[in-house]
């Protein structure tokens, strides 16, 4: 039986839970491709884009490897498109 994960997370947008994962996600692969760590309260969603809260050289870490991280989120989140990484 295979179980699509965005009808799973569909059922719980209504108690916000599909916004906690997501920020997992975002934290996970930041973690994993720009090898630097980050908390869910850093991650923000606004009009389309991800807003990720830090030093200068997180965000600068960040924009060199956009490209990555795009792909790999783009992976995670099915059906949220991501417009950009500030």
């Amino acid at each position: 039986m295979e179980i699509h994960i965005a009808k799973f997370l569909e059922r719980f947008k209504s108690v916000g839970m599909a916004e906690s994962i997501l920020k997992d996600e975002v934290v996970k692969a930041v973690k994993e491709i720009a090898r630097t760590e980050i908390s869910k309260k850093d991650v923000e969603f606004k009009n389309g884009d991800l807003v990720i809260q830090g030093s200068p050289f997180l965000k600068t870490e960040i924009y060199m490897k956009k490209a990555a991280l795009f792909a790999r989120l783009d992976q995670s989140f099915f059906d949220r498109k991501i417009g950009n990484i500030r």
